[in-house]
């Protein structure tokens, strides 16, 4: 400051000087009124350039202090740039690990997932042979239950019978008592089943001597009575040819004879008695070795239908036991599925978790854009508001130039009347061209000062275009995590779909399918089904009729054989619509995710 004024009084020396040195060479009115007129022109010109000065001076402190703080807004934005280099390498440092980690808790998850299907598959299986296993066991049981309640009716039949047969038996005691103390070892025996027959044998043998013995006593009577017949008619013949018997022993002789004809007459029907006693005890022998036989025989079915129940009620229990064992594995089958149940839960439990934390990582790293976003859109205001500055300096640097040019040319006048006037010093010119190299030096460093600057704002920029690119990155980065993470659950879904195709077709396989059908569910999977009515041909009817037949998925449509296809056709009331809609096709292409003309449509009708 204190050397532009000295150059400024020094200037204004000069033009005195000037102006006295033109005031003493032209000496006259004329050259006093130019004098005066020059003095009054450079005074104004001093005037002007004094300003000029000033508002050089100023300008170029302004510039000096803006171009201070873009220095100090450059190492801030260096620092800035810097630390934010940094919390980004430890953002993708961390964010490499919770990748890392989340893969591999991922793959973790999906081959556990895998294990659990099949072990789940497994427990189907085996739940379901169980439950068929279950169900020829309670038709079993149920055969069981009613042979039980048959040979329970045969045995009250049989007690009936055996009852029957006891009041019988009770009856024969009865009728054989009657018949005489000799039958009731007999009616003994008879009332206990198996020795009737071996008591009454011995005992008939007995009563068949007797009535030998009787018959044998009979007939000697009878000899004995014809006999006494003959001799009778010898003693008639005697007392015939005799008359000189006494009274006495005619009347003795027919009191004898009226005895003996008294004793024939009890002889004959005792022999009657004992012959109709003999017949009814032959009748009555009879009819026992009937009613032994017959109860025998009854007895023999009776014990043979009593084994075959023993056999059927040790069957029973054996079943019944087979049946508690298969049963208690069931049950065992039962936990161990609840238990994998259970971890399953759990495992879906640790996979939300993870989705949680995953869906928190990716909010934080949203966050951190969104940050890093501020960061940016904020570095780029002040680039932008560096390049305003910029702009306000190269105007500032226009106006200079404009006043410098200026300056050059009233210097070049200056210089002009200097070389036409005479007797101008060479102090002077070298003061003034001093003066110049000094303003076109400032000039230099005002102009080196913007080229500082301007390459502070290309750095800036090329900061501002790495971020961006970094930025960039991670937003790639994301969308990749994104993408696996549903290309990995696209896989598990698919999965779950060939696991759940393959247990139907066993299932298919162990229930006995018929030749040609598709392999089918008893319910959606999950509980929901897909809309088939996105298919061209398929109406709500057709979808009815396919969700009866078991087909629920887009999945299953598109595994189709021909003979699935002709099985179909069989049971749709519209033959061959399947080949002429082309079902096959558009269901391969809704199980890939690719939406089809029709299905487009149909959305849009929907929604």
């Amino acid at each position: 400051m204190t050397y532009l004024l000295t150059k400024m009084i020094v200037c204004l020396c000069l033009v005195g000087i000037l102006g006295w040195l033109l005031g003493w060479m032209f000496r006259g009115s004329r050259a006093k009124l130019m004098q005066l007129k020059s003095e009054s022109e450079w005074q104004v010109k001093l005037a002007s350039s004094e300003q000029g000065a000033v508002a050089l001076k100023t300008g170029l402190e302004k510039s000096n202090h803006q171009v201070k703080q873009l220095r100090t807004d450059y190492g801030e934005l260096v620092n800035d740039n810097k630390t934010l280099a940094d919390e980004y390498s430890k953002l993708n440092t961390f964010a490499d690990r919770t990748r890392k980690a989340l893969k591999a808790e991922r793959e973790k998850a999906i081959a556990q997932e895998k294990q659990y299907a099949k072990k789940s598959q497994l427990l189907s299986n085996e739940l379901s042979l169980i439950k068929s296993s279950t169900v020829v066991m309670e038709a079993d049981l149920e055969k069981h239950k009613q042979l039980e309640i048959s040979n329970n009716s045969t045995i009250l039949d049989l007690n009936g019978y055996l009852e029957t047969a006891n009041i019988k038996s009770q009856q024969s005691q009865d009728e054989a008592y009657q018949l005489g103390k000799s039958l009731n070892e007999a009616s003994i025996a008879i009332t206990q089943r198996d020795k009737a027959i071996e008591v009454l044998q011995p005992k008939l043998a007995e009563r068949d001597l007797q009535i030998k013995q009787q018959a044998q006593e009979l007939e000697n009577f009878s000899n004995s009575h014809t006999d006494l017949l003959t001799k009778i008619e010898a003693i008639g013949n005697q007392l015939q040819n005799s008359k000189s018997t006494s009274e006495q022993q005619n009347h003795e002789a027919a009191r004898q004879l009226d005895q003996y004809r008294q004793q024939l007459d009890q002889l004959q029907r005792r022999e009657a008695e004992l012959e109709k006693e003999k017949i009814e005890r032959e009748s009555a022998v009879s009819r026992l070795n009937s009613e032994a036989e017959t109860s025998n025989s009854k007895l023999i079915t009776l014990q043979q239908q009593h084994h075959e129940s023993n056999l059927k009620l040790a069957e029973l229990k054996r079943l019944n036991q087979q049946y508690t064992a298969e049963f208690t594995t069931a049950n065992n089958y039962q936990k161990e599925a609840d238990q994998l149940k259970k971890m399953l839960l759990d495992k879906d439990q640790n996979i939300k978790q993870l989705e949680e934390k995953l869906a928190a990582d990716c909010e934080q790293r949203d966050e951190e854009k969104k940050s890093l976003r501020s960061i940016l859109d904020s570095t780029q205001d002040q680039l932008q508001n560096q390049l305003n500055n910029n702009g306000e300096l190269e105007q500032r640097m226009i106006t200079i130039q404009k006043q410098y040019d200026d300056r050059e040319r009233v210097l070049e006048q200056t210089q002009q009347r200097l070389n036409s006037a005479e007797n101008t010093s060479t102090d002077e010119l070298a003061e003034l061209q001093r003066n110049n190299s000094e303003q076109q030096h400032q000039l230099a460093a005002l102009q080196l000062d913007l080229e500082s600057s301007n390459q502070k704002v290309t750095e800036l920029q090329q900061a501002n275009l790495q971020l961006s690119d970094l930025i960039e990155k991670r937003n790639i980065s994301a969308r990749i995590a994104e993408e696996e993470k549903l290309i990995a659950e696209q896989k598990l879904a698919e999965e779950t779909a060939n696991n759940d195709q393959q247990k139907s077709q066993s299932t298919a396989q162990k229930t006995g399918l018929s030749e040609g059908q598709p392999a089918s569910f008893s319910a959606p999977r999950m509980g929901v089904a897909d809309d088939l009515k996105r298919i061209s041909g398929i109406g709500p009817k057709i979808e009815g009729t396919l969700n009866d037949l078991g087909v629920y998925h887009f999945d299953q449509i598109s595994n189709f054989t021909a003979e699935n296809v002709n099985w179909v056709n069989d049971h749709l009331s519209f033959k061959g619509r399947i080949e002429r809609e082309g079902w096959i096709e558009q269901a391969k292409a809704l199980t890939k995710g690719t939406a089809t003309e029709f299905s487009n449509r149909y959305d849009k009708k929907t929604n």
